[in-house]
């Protein structure tokens, strides 16, 4: 049953509602990593809107998103995935953003999204960086899907 997921997203959206992305950029990794899962499961994500990605992404990877999105109508690009979820259709629950380590420099950190998906455990890694404007994510790794900067022709 989605309703427990789907009342645990609203009271995310809810919490970070108040909190731009920018403002929440300078707190943690998770909490840009979070905020994301919220934006983007109330349909306004940067996945799924033209703007905002300069709010969650490194600018290498929201020019490679932005790219993408430019896909000739009728045409599916390679994108044609949901990549916090690293799934076409995604059913998750009980979804937990968590760091997995910063570097000793403070400028580098991981955080995995841990959830429940058709009954399987999925763990989503973020690789993010420490720039001017705070924290954005670099590059975004599915179990099945890989780097996505690989997948969108980067690196």
């Amino acid at each position: 049953m989605r309703i427990p997921f789907v009342c645990m997203l609203l009271s995310s959206v809810f919490l970070f509602a108040a909190c731009s992305p920018r403002q929440l950029s300078t707190r943690s990794p998770e909490s840009l990593v979070r905020a994301l899962y919220a934006s983007q499961l109330t349909g306004r994500g940067p996945f799924r809107e033209p703007g905002g990605k300069g709010d969650f992404f490194t600018p290498d990877l929201s020019a490679l998103i932005a790219r993408e999105a430019e896909t000739e109508p009728g045409l599916v690009g390679r994108l044609d995935f949901d990549p916090l979820f690293d799934s076409q259709d995604p059913d998750a629950r009980h979804l937990v953003v968590e760091p997995i380590k910063m570097a000793a420099d403070g400028q580098r950190a991981e955080v995995r999204a841990v959830f429940e998906d058709g009954g399987a455990r999925t763990v989503v890694r973020f690789e993010l960086r420490r720039g001017e404007d705070g924290w954005r994510i670099s590059d975004i790794h599915g179990p099945r899907s890989g780097s996505l900067v690989r997948l969108l022709g980067g690196k």
